[in-house]
Order: C-alpha cells, then structure tokens, then sequence
C-alpha cells in the first residue's frame, strides 16, 4: 500500500490527481463509499478517480472533493503553493480552473484532465521576470 505522507511541496507538485484523492481520503479517515455520498457520487466513480481511469474532474467535483477530504481547492489539483511569490499576495486557482474549464467547453472537442489543466497553470503562472 502506497504511503499517505507528502514530505515536502515538491512532492505534491509531482504526484497524480489519482494518488492525491486516494492520500488525502486515506488521511480523512474515509472508506470510498463514505467519500462517494459527501461528493454526490458512487463509489464506483471514486475508484475510477483513485485508479486514474477518469482524469477528467470538473470544478464542481473538485470543489466538492476538497469540502468532503477537509482541504483546499489548490491540494487537490496539487497546487498548494504561491508559485508568484511576492507578485501578488495569492493565486485563486479554483478560479482560475473554472476559466479554463469555460473555455475548454465553448472549444468543443478539446480535453483536458485536471493535470493538464495544472500543467497550464505551470506555464501561466510562472513568476514575471524583470
């Protein structure tokens, strides 16, 4: 059985949505089931996310996610962190996912997961040099 434990923020960075979810319901104390009926989901859906099967969670699920495991937005798509330091005070990424995933919808036919949505974050939101 995988290890729940994030030793450090590069750790969240790299690690998959699928083992996020699977961490972070192991660190809540909650069985898949019990995980499912927070979030308005059957368990089945939950071991797809688990197992990487479904990479594709909307905002809607993800903020439900985050309210059901008893953590932020920004851990479950493993950006636990202020990547522009002391450019701007925080970054509201719960926003910034509900942006893209609006744009991703008026562009049908493109699909992104949650991790390639992160990956975006990455190039976007890099720190502004100068």
């Amino acid at each position: 059985m995988p290890d729940t434990k994030i030793d450090s923020p590069l750790d969240i960075e790299t690690e998959s949505l699928a083992h996020r979810i699977w961490r972070l319901r192991m660190a809540a104390g909650l069985n898949k089931a019990q995980l499912a009926r927070r979030v308005g989901v059957s368990d089945v859906t939950v071991g797809y996310w688990e197992a990487g099967t479904i990479k594709q969670i909307g905002h809607e699920r993800l903020v439900a996610l985050a309210d059901a495991l008893g953590c932020t937005f920004n851990e479950i798509i493993g950006k636990d962190n202020n990547p522009l330091g002391d450019y701007c005070e925080s970054v509201d990424y719960s926003e910034l996912y509900l942006r893209i995933e609006k744009a991703v919808e008026v562009n049908e036919g493109i699909s992104l997961s949650a991790d390639d949505i992160r990956c975006l974050f990455d190039n976007i939101l890099q720190k502004p040099s100068g």
